[in-house]
């Protein structure tokens, strides 16, 4: 199995700034999130209505790395919560070690895997 490594508080905060020297390096606010992920890293993002109801995660990345599904209600009138998730679902897409890129995919694909069994069950049970 792949060893995973240990990010202290600090390597993230220097990952975190990295990226945003990167992607936004005039450092305004708000961080234009939705054009990175849209436009730097070529995601989709898909809003999804029921997600946070039904499965009660507002946001997912897709195993393929292509897509951020968000939930609907989110996407359209909690916007800084849709912001956040947004942010946080980016840091699944940003490039990783070698090492750790086959785990991730492979998690992914599991978690995707676990919503469409949970979803098939839902509808076949009413």
């Amino acid at each position: 199995m792949t060893e995973i490594p240990h990010y202290s508080y600090e390597d993230l905060r220097k990952k975190a700034d990295e990226f945003l020297r990167e992607h936004h390096p005039s450092g305004e606010i708000p961080i234009p999130i939705e054009e990175i992920v849209e436009f730097d890293f070529n995601v989709n993002i898909v809003p999804v209505l029921g997600l946070q109801r039904e499965f009660e995660v507002e946001g997912f990345t897709s195993g393929d790395l292509k897509n951020i599904y968000v939930d609907e209600y989110v996407f359209t009138d909690r916007i800084t919560r849709y912001r956040f998730t947004l942010a946080h679902e980016i840091g699944h897409i940003v490039p990783l070690p070698k090492k750790l890129e086959k785990l991730t995919k492979k998690l992914h694909l599991m978690s995707d895997q676990l919503a469409l069994r949970k979803s098939k069950m839902m509808l076949f049970s009413n």
